[in-house]
This record gives C-alpha cells, sequence and structure tokens, in this order.
C-alpha cells in the first residue's frame, strides 16, 4: 500500500495495526482520498497552496466538514457511503488528535467534551504506559496495547 502524503500514511499504519481488514483499510484509504482531494480543490480555491492532506490540517474544522457531507449529499452519494466516510473522518479527527497534531475534533460538533474526554483518555493511557514499563514490557507490546485500547475506546464511543 503506497502512499505519498505522511499523515495519511501514519494513519493507515496505525489502523493495520489495530488489525483491521484489507478491505476495510482499502475504504478507509479511498475515503481519505477522496476527502484530501476535495480539500485541497477547496483552499487552493481561496488561494492557500497546499500539496497533500499534511499541509491542509490546520484548514480543516468542523464547518468544513460539515461543508463535505453536504457537498456529498448534493451529488447524490448513498447515505451508507456518506456514514462510511463521516466514520473514517471520525476516525482520522480522533487518530490526529490523539497524536496531537490537532487540538480540536474536526468531526465532533462539541470541541469542549471531547477534549475533556480526549485529556481524561490521555492521563489514563499514561498510567497505563507507566505502569507496563514499570512491569520491563516491551515497547512493541506496549505499543500494540494501546493501539488496542484506543481501538476499544473509539468503538465505545461510537456506540454510546
Amino acid at each position: 500500500m503506497q502512499v505519498k502524503d505522511i499523515i495519511t500514511k501514519k494513519f493507515l499504519e496505525n489502523l493495520s495495526i489495530i488489525g483491521l481488514s484489507k478491505n476495510t483499510l482499502k475504504f478507509y484509504k479511498s475515503d481519505l482520498n477522496h476527502f484530501s482531494a476535495w480539500i485541497l480543490l477547496k483552499i487552493r480555491n481561496q488561494g492557500i497552496s497546499a500539496e497533500s492532506l499534511t499541509g491542509a490540517i490546520n484548514f480543516i474544522n468542523p464547518s468544513l466538514t460539515k461543508e463535505y457531507i453536504s457537498y456529498l449529499t448534493k451529488n447524490h452519494v448513498a447515505n451508507k457511503t456518506i456514514k462510511r466516510k463521516l466514520s473514517t473522518l471520525r476516525h482520522f479527527s480522533r487518530f490526529l488528535c490523539d497524536e496531537r497534531i490537532i487540538e480540536n475534533d474536526f468531526v465532533c460538533d462539541n470541541n469542549n467534551k471531547s477534549q475533556s474526554n480526549q485529556a481524561e483518555a490521555q492521563k489514563l493511557m499514561d498510567n497505563f504506559v507507566s505502569e507496563l514499563k514499570h512491569h520491563n514490557v516491551s515497547n512493541n507490546t506496549i505499543k500494540n496495547y494501546l493501539a488496542d485500547v484506543r481501538h476499544f475506546l473509539n468503538w465505545m464511543e461510537a456506540k454510546i
């Protein structure tokens, strides 16, 4: 799976660590590529130069996300596909927050709640890492445990 954009590559690598199927990864990659092309065109039309999604990260916000969903709806994209693309963006936004690349979840309307939850989750994750290190768990195992926990928390949040 060759990916030129750094952020997209890291996101997809993170998803593959979690253990998603190849088919799911294919959809995530496709959805993210579609969103990337859309946002790059959008910001270029505003006179802003960006070559990749990495360069456009600072321009993504909840308003732009709603505009993207509106664009999909106006172009008669099936509801099931829109939901899947929104799920991809939700996971991507959480990934960017987890990696501290952005401060606010651009899919969630209530960033204060999201930030508070993320801060709380980060404290728990930091404590978990400290405990694992105390028990001499390898860095690779810690990385895998954290990926599993993040995946579980994202799944739980989606269910609520």
